[in-house]
């Protein structure tokens, strides 16, 4: 069950599950349009945002990035729950 915590809503059923997906950088995000996705693997926070563009779109945090492209910068991202596979 999720639960709100200072605009962030928080998921704790996937709170440190290592897990793939196709997502954005918030730099990505922050684009108008829809965000350019990548794939990425590392562990998912159980954070997660909805989307004020795309209401049905969840945006679930990402950290501990083990596969980025490696011009990639940032340590952390966020993932659209649609494209995550978890891999435990």
């Amino acid at each position: 069950m999720a639960s709100e915590h200072t605009g962030i809503l928080i998921d704790p059923e996937v709170a440190g599950k290592r897990a793939e997906c196709y997502g954005a950088t918030p730099e990505m995000l922050a684009v108008p349009g829809p965000p350019s996705e990548v794939r990425f693997e590392g562990t998912l926070t159980g954070e997660y945002r909805l989307d004020p563009r795309w209401n049905a779109r969840k945006w679930y945090k990402m950290v501990d990035l083990t596969d980025a492209p490696p011009d990639l910068d940032d340590e952390e991202l966020w993932c659209d729950w649609g494209e995550i596979w978890l891999l435990e």
